[in-house]
């Protein structure tokens, strides 16, 4: 009996949710959802799909970076570090199967960075705890590096609060726009972050921190107008394609300190993804 094809993606990101959401804290369990999710994956797998994953750029750079592991642990003489550096790289190998290969839609997507970041906050919470609960002790160096982070290695954990930091830059003034209290606590949320890559103590971490810190400061939404709904679209996520360079207008209202400035671009419609373009859009 052949289940619905709509059980078994609902079923895959359930599995997909539970891998993001408990990553941070790291041990066997999120394995154990990883595993899932690649079994699951396997029935939404189709011919089309397979292919254009196998095709995509991106996926031959992950499996290329394997293959050159795999050929260096070969030629190594210290074959335990070796094949130590092959387990810590099989994520290379079977992630971009999923990534790629998988329909993904823009609410799964959306689920899973959530699940993410959520993950992160409440890992860094029980650290926190945990480290109060020592330095409560007369144990305060529970507060610095390898001791703090209990749960996975500091230099990892604190790469994943960066990333976490970055996703609600980029996504969540889009995604809750209409929810100014997750707005506020995301800011809560980047505070507790930064807080935990601190005491990591991380160089890496903190490096990081400094350089995306300077790269999200400086980032700006650039924004197209879809004048028949009223809709503004964001360019970080186009669905069709700009098909001339974009035409400068400026209204003057003989008042330097009140000209407006905007770009106009016109969108093929012929290229306009054709999940999309029912929307109106150009």
């Amino acid at each position: 009996l052949r289940m619905p094809r709509s059980l078994l993606y609902n079923s895959f990101g359930f599995f997909v949710v539970l891998f993001l959401f408990t990553l941070p804290f790291g041990g066997y369990v999120p394995s154990m959802f990883a595993a899932l999710c690649f079994f699951n994956s396997f029935f939404l797998l189709s011919k089309e799909s397979l292919l254009k994953g196998l095709k995509n750029r991106n996926f031959l750079l992950m499996e290329l970076f394997f293959l050159l592991t795999f050929v260096s642990a070969l030629l190594s003489s210290n074959k335990t570090e070796a094949f130590s550096a092959i387990e810590v790289k099989l994520s290379f190998l079977g992630f971009p199967f999923v990534i790629f290969c998988v329909p993904w839609n823009p609410d799964l997507i959306k689920r899973s960075i959530v699940a993410f970041v959520s993950g992160s906050f409440f890992s860094c919470i029980y650290l926190l705890l945990r480290a109060s609960y020592f330095a409560a002790k007369g144990q305060p160096e529970y507060f610095f590096y390898t001791k703090f982070s209990d749960l996975i290695h500091a230099s990892y954990f604190s790469m994943y609060l960066i990333l976490c930091i970055g996703f609600i830059f980029l996504f969540y003034k889009d995604w809750f726009k209409q929810r100014r209290d997750i707005i506020y606590l995301s800011w809560f949320f980047v505070l507790v972050f930064v807080v935990c890559i601190f005491l990591s103590s991380s160089k890496a971490g903190l490096i990081s921190l400094l350089v995306c810190s300077l790269i999200l400061l400086f980032y700006k939404n650039e924004n197209m107008i879809d004048i028949k709904h009223g809709n503004i679209i964001t360019d970080r996520k186009p669905i069709g394609i700009m098909t001339s360079r974009p035409l400068h207008v400026t209204i003057n209202n003989d008042n330097k300190s009140n000209m407006s400035r905007f770009r106009a671009y016109y969108v093929d419609n012929l290229c306009v993804n054709k999940l999309n373009r029912k929307q109106g859009i150009a």
